[in-house]
């Protein structure tokens, strides 16, 4: 088993240089420019990266046998302060003082695994533990921009919201209007899921000038928020105690894209508040507002009826 460790760690390795590599030889103009380093400064950047990346993933191996969870509590320290100390010498040194450094690390995790590592016990539920926790990093990282089944959702009252929720129902006496507007700031996936696109997008429109490039993504966000959305017209289909209400299938519908406008508006406000705030200009206020309302009117008024009636 020690063995299949050390090989499933070099192929590890291997598959991750290659994508660094490739990466580190795209950014290497950035790295030239912004840090006026030579290529061959760069280069040697990278290369202290590989190495870094090779002695982190030893400590990593050394971290199976140690059953104790002090001893991998220090074991993550030195991997993180190991790779700070080694990249700050590099970019406020000399790039060749740290790689010095990362070759004196990769030497000493090299010693941690060797005859005294293969003679000891592995640690198998601080393995399991590891490998559940990595997994979930990236269904994490997945779930910022879609729905993963293994993150399971959490139901949140949200009572700072409740203002808001009344506002939206106001004096509508259509029970498909409150289940939907309460069940999406309830739902942490659906709720969890436009905040975050939301917040993505803002970010982007923070470093963009051009306004092409900024319709664009103005106009991409609010899309990908309506199609995320348009699966929660059903989500209450199967509950019994909403085939009592006294609605009709087109007043449900038409609840829906009450809230949906409700949401996608609101989005729309703040990428324009964003953009314009950003590169303020008259033209770019009136361009902005007409386009993501044309993108409204055909996304609410024809295409999520469509789509919701085909399915």
């Amino acid at each position: 088993l020690h063995q299949y460790l050390k090989h499933a760690r070099n192929y590890s390795l291997l598959m991750a240089s290659f994508i660094q590599l490739a990466v580190g030889v795209v950014l290497l103009p950035f790295l030239a420019r912004g840090d006026r380093l030579s290529l061959l400064e760069a280069g040697v950047v990278i290369v202290t990266q590989l190495i870094s990346k090779a002695a982190w993933m030893n400590w990593q191996l050394r971290q199976s046998v140690q059953q104790l969870k002090s001893a991998n509590r220090q074991v993550r320290l030195v991997n993180w302060l190991g790779a700070l100390v080694i990249f700050g010498l590099s970019l406020l040194v000399s790039v060749w003082v740290g790689l010095v450094a990362g070759v004196i690390a990769f030497i000493t995790s090299v010693d941690g695994v060797g005859k005294r590592w293969q003679q000891g016990q592995l640690a198998w539920q601080s393995l399991i533990a590891n490998e559940n926790g990595r997994m979930m990093v990236l269904y994490r990282f997945f779930n910022l921009c879609t729905d993963v089944p293994q993150v399971k959702a959490t139901v949140k009252r949200r009572r700072d919201l409740e203002p808001l929720w009344r506002l939206v129902v106001g004096r509508s006496k259509n029970p498909y209007m409150f289940l939907c507007t309460r069940g999406l700031g309830r739902d942490s996936d659906t709720f969890g899921l436009i905040t975050r696109l939301t917040v993505i997008g803002m970010l982007i429109l923070i470093f963009l000038t051009n306004q092409c490039a900024s319709l664009v993504v103005m106009v991409l966000a609010i899309y990908l928020i309506g199609f995320q959305l348009l699966p929660f017209y059903s989500e209450y289909d199967n509950k019994v105690f909403t085939q009592l209400f006294p609605v009709t299938k087109s007043q449900q519908l038409a609840a829906f894209k009450t809230v949906l406008t409700n949401v996608l508006s609101l989005c729309a406000v703040l990428f324009v508040i964003v953009d314009v705030v950003v590169n303020w200009s008259w033209l770019r206020l009136i361009i902005d507002v007409a386009a993501l309302a044309l993108e409204l009117v055909i996304f609410i008024g024809w295409y999520s009826g469509w789509r919701l009636r085909k399915s």
